[in-house]
């Protein structure tokens, strides 16, 4: 006699592996609980980084240095949508993980190479 088998789901398990979690100290903490600062973060930091070379670009009048500053403002940019996710749902879905953002992140990381390697 044949018995058939029914698949189990494992519910437990597959959240464990759909849901990131990241470790504190006390407790786990869900990476979706810390999504808003990561993005507010980005946007800080790209920003400092970009004011802090645009001064060094006008101090030294380089080409270089303005293509690194273009470069993180273009992370700036990347931030800014990605904070505006947060309060507006037409942009969360739009700039969630679309191409958009693939693109705006090759084109900061370019010119951001562009700006550090040495012409020959």
């Amino acid at each position: 006699m044949l018995r058939t088998v029914t698949p189990v789901i494992d519910i437990e398990r597959r959240n464990y592996f759909t849901r990131l979690r990241a470790f504190s100290a006390d407790s786990m903490v869900s990476i979706g609980e810390l999504d808003p600062f990561f993005r507010v973060a980005l946007m800080g930091f790209a920003l400092i980084l970009a004011l802090l070379m645009g001064v060094a670009t006008i101090r030294a009048r380089s080409v270089k240095l303005l293509l690194v500053t273009l470069g993180f403002l273009a992370f700036f940019i990347i931030g800014l949508l990605l904070t505006l996710g947060l309060f507006l749902e037409g942009v969360n879905r739009t700039f969630q993980a679309s191409s958009e953002v693939l693109i705006i992140t090759f084109v900061a990381l370019v010119l951001i190479y562009a700006g550090m390697v040495k012409a020959s």
